[in-house]
């Protein structure tokens, strides 16, 4: 070989691993990023709660039109995470958005209650439902884009942790939700309710959710129970 061509063949070798040292970082930072999810199946969320100790299940008196898990964390805590705007609703897959949220007795509580946590709390939201005697408090998220597990776990767990702020400040009062949703207002138990005189309408702020879901962690969250996780701040 020539010395010229030798020199040409350096010169192109040299060009390669310029143009490879270039697309490496490129390549690295692709292989080092988080996967994101842009339409969220049921095994997603099974994802998201299980390394913070929390139990999964399908809640089968969801909606139809959208999917429900009923979620248990360590201290027995429950709350429901509700997969909507599905491509499938009844398998839960391919679906836009998540709502997350937990109902308690609202017995004892003041609309200045409910108006504090409002303004205090991190991400979620609370509303009253007052023909059940319970109150809900949710937060919801959308995928459009792509939303990492880490951020949809972070957010659940500054959820959680709003949870263990108002049962830390809540009544000290037995239960009074309605066992179920299509009870008669005869048959529910008479309380003290304060919150009965009106209804919040702020549905949106939590998204969709499953008011019969939200009753039976509502009766099951009166006990000794809580939200805390490994990874509370």
């Amino acid at each position: 070989m020539s010395i010229l061509l030798k020199i040409t063949a350096v010169f192109a070798a040299a060009a390669i691993i310029a143009s490879n040292a270039q697309a490496q970082p490129a390549a690295n930072a692709q292989l080092l990023a988080p996967a994101k999810i842009e339409k969220a199946s049921a095994a997603d969320i099974a994802g998201v709660l299980e390394p913070l100790a929390i139990t999964v299940e399908p809640f089968e008196e969801g909606d139809d039109s959208a999917y429900t898990i009923m979620a248990t964390t360590e201290s027995g805590g429950q709350f429901l995470v509700t997969l909507f705007a599905c491509a499938d609703p009844l398998a839960g897959t391919d679906c836009e958005g998540v709502s997350s949220y937990a109902g308690f007795s609202n017995a004892g509580l003041a609309y200045e209650d409910l108006n504090r946590y409002n303004l205090e709390s991190a991400v979620s939201k609370a509303i009253n439902v007052a023909d059940q005697n319970a109150v809900i408090f949710g937060v919801q998220q959308y995928l459009s884009g792509g939303v990492s597990p880490g951020n949809m776990q972070f957010v659940i767990v500054l959820f959680l942790a709003d949870l263990d702020q108002f049962m830390a400040g809540a009544p000290n009062e037995q239960t009074s939700v309605s066992m179920s949703a299509t009870q008669s207002e005869t048959a529910r138990p008479k309380t003290g309710n304060l919150l009965s005189a009106r209804d919040a309408s702020a549905t949106a702020a939590i998204g969709p959710y499953s008011i019969k879901g939200a009753i039976a962690s509502a009766i099951n969250n009166t006990g000794n129970v809580a939200f805390t996780t490994p990874a509370q701040p």
